[in-house]
């Protein structure tokens, strides 16, 4: 369709491939869930994806635009080679279960602005910067590249678990926002940064490849943080230490263990 107001209801129903192209077309779902083996492609056109779940077997590829809808994106593939586009477009809810599944983002930004969770498989995050507005869960396990992790909410109750992967630069930039890690310990290979909310820190360590960096607040408990660049002008400026406990900081320069 190349004109607006289409809707598109399969019921229990899934497709194999689903492919969108009509340049000035507008779908939406009417069911609240929908499915595909394979491959979603929005090629030309805008989506309006179902208030609860679009379970996709393949990749999800965006050249379009779609409406996030409060729904789930739901990758289950159980084979490598799968690859995510979100072309400038927001996930609200976005997850990745499929044992044996990899994903690579092929954008260089992308945002879910509620939670992400890699239930299973393997996920490699965009290049520039993941912005994601609730908690982030990874029970799999995730390649950081050098890109950057933005955890951008704006109210309490927010977990992080990095689940044995490492980012590169993490930084939690939300106003009134405040996330807890439910990791023992966690590592940054390169920034660790609080522009806006408070932190709490892993209950054992938390191992930093760069600079720290704190202009909120943070909680340390009986953390330890381990700073173990082996490059010069790395920063800890006092502003660092502001905290509402507070256990070590060790410069370690070998590396995170």
């Amino acid at each position: 369709a190349t004109t607006t107001g289409k809707t598109l209801a399969f019921g229990p129903s899934g497709l194999y491939n689903a492919v969108f192209n009509g340049a000035g077309g507008n779908w939406s779902f009417t069911s609240s869930t929908a499915s595909t083996t394979n491959n979603f492609t929005i090629t030309a056109g805008t989506v309006t994806l179902p208030t609860a779940t679009t379970t996709i077997g393949g990749s999800f590829t965006n050249d379009g635009a779609f409406m996030h809808n409060n729904g789930t994106v739901d990758l289950v593939s159980t084979a490598s080679g799968k690859t995510v586009k979100a072309g400038g477009s927001n996930f609200y809810n976005l997850t990745f279960d499929g044992v044996g599944g990899a994903w690579a983002f092929t954008d260089t930004n992308a945002t879910s602005s509620s939670n992400l969770l890699i239930a299973h498989g393997s996920v490699t995050l965009p290049s520039g910067v993941l912005a994601v507005g609730s908690s982030l869960i990874n029970a799999g396990t995730f390649t950081s590249g050098t890109g950057t992790v933005r955890l951008t909410a704006a109210s309490t109750g927010k977990a992080i678990v990095a689940g044995g992967s490492d980012f590169y630069t993490l930084v939690f930039d939300g106003i009134g926002g405040a996330w807890t890690f439910a990791d023992a310990s966690a590592t940054t290979t390169r920034d660790f940064i609080i522009t806006n909310g408070s932190t709490t820190l892993p209950t054992v360590g938390l191992a930093v490849g760069g600079s720290f960096t704190n202009a909120g607040t943070f909680t340390a408990g009986n953390s330890t943080v381990r700073l173990f660049a082996t490059a010069t002008g790395k920063s800890l400026p006092p502003t660092a230490l502001r905290s509402t406990t507070y256990s070590s900081i060790r410069p370690r320069a070998a590396g995170p263990s």
